[in-house]
């Protein structure tokens, strides 16, 4: 067993939804910018996540202020993330290398807004989703609802590849920031964070918070992102068949076509799935649970039937 795979059998253990292993070497410049050489020990890194309750998610957006839960939660997961992180700095360390656990949710400066190091950026480098609008990491599973921990180290881990940006024309987690510091850009490494993120704006904003509930929390932008908003009975996932004639189409038939069905649910597409000519107007599709996916694509081999899972719908 790899080292790798020990690691993913103690963080599964520990509970963790996700993780991914990231190299940081592609950042190294920016890294020294922010931070200095401090980092410069430490060429790799592991991500962790772990989700919030989507009950808990869904609570506070009925609510539109942070709910008593949310904030419990948020706090819960933290805990329980840097002690995941302890337990896998010590892993690395009794092999025999370098490990540093960046706590889970560690601010500092006066404005609150800084960090020691970037969760964002290792988990995107990970490949645990992408930096969206709202500046949050946007996993493909759980949108912005988790939170996230990084364990800098120098074991030789292989490391996972970077998934595209998937926010598309969506913007509301900038329509529904209450201080307006959501400026609805698409991230863009080579820019600075102003561009798209009103830090004073946000700022002054929990600090009224503060003063209102006690503690310095929003989320609204978190509650407000589509993505995977839905429980997982709710979603379905979307195969394309080609070249299959009609007869051959399964249960939960989208042959009216994707553009008149976005008219009536959320579909969110896999661009490096759908090809490069895109989809003909007289494609079949058609969508299952999750939890059926596995028969359907048996169902698809066995008929010599070509497909994709292009995306999903909820």
């Amino acid at each position: 067993m790899t080292v790798r795979e020990q690691v993913g059998d103690l963080l599964n253990g520990l509970g963790v939804d996700r993780w991914g292993f990231a190299d940081l070497s592609s950042e190294r410049g920016a890294l020294n910018s922010e931070y200095g050489t401090v980092w410069d020990n430490y060429p790799r890194a592991v991500s962790l996540l772990m989700r919030l309750p989507l009950a808990v998610c869904e609570e506070m957006q009925q609510a539109g202020v942070p709910t008593s839960s949310y904030m419990y939660y948020y706090d819960v997961l933290n805990a329980r993330l840097n002690d995941a992180a302890m337990r896998l700095s010590a892993f690395l360390e009794d092999c025999g290398w370098r490990a540093y656990p960046i706590p889970a949710s560690q601010r500092m400066g006066d404005d609150k807004l800084a960090a020691i190091f970037s969760h964002r950026l290792a988990a995107r480098l990970a490949g645990l989703g992408w930096i969206g609008k709202s500046c949050c990491l946007i996993n493909p599973d759980f949108g912005p609802r988790h939170r996230l921990v990084t364990v800098l180290t120098d074991a030789p881990f292989s490391c996972d590849e970077p998934i595209k940006q998937n926010c598309g024309t969506c913007r509301l987690c900038a329509d529904q920031c209450p201080a307006g510091a959501i400026l609805g850009e698409d991230f863009n490494n080579n820019q600075p964070l102003k561009n798209r993120f009103n830090g004073p704006a946000c700022d002054r904003f929990l600090k009224m918070a503060r003063n209102s509930i006690g503690k310095r929390f929003c989320g609204r932008c978190i509650v407000a992102c589509p993505v995977n908003n839905k429980t997982k009975q709710e979603q379905k996932l979307i195969f394309y068949l080609e070249k299959a004639p009609a007869e051959q189409i399964l249960p939960y038939s989208l042959t009216a076509g994707l553009k008149s069905l976005q008219k009536k649910a959320q579909i969110r597409l896999w661009e490096d799935q759908i090809p490069e000519e895109g989809l003909p107007d007289d494609a079949l599709f058609f969508a299952v649970p999750p939890a059926l996916a596995a028969a359907a694509e048996a169902t698809l081999e066995s008929a010599n039937v070509p497909y994709r899972i292009i995306g999903r719908l909820f």
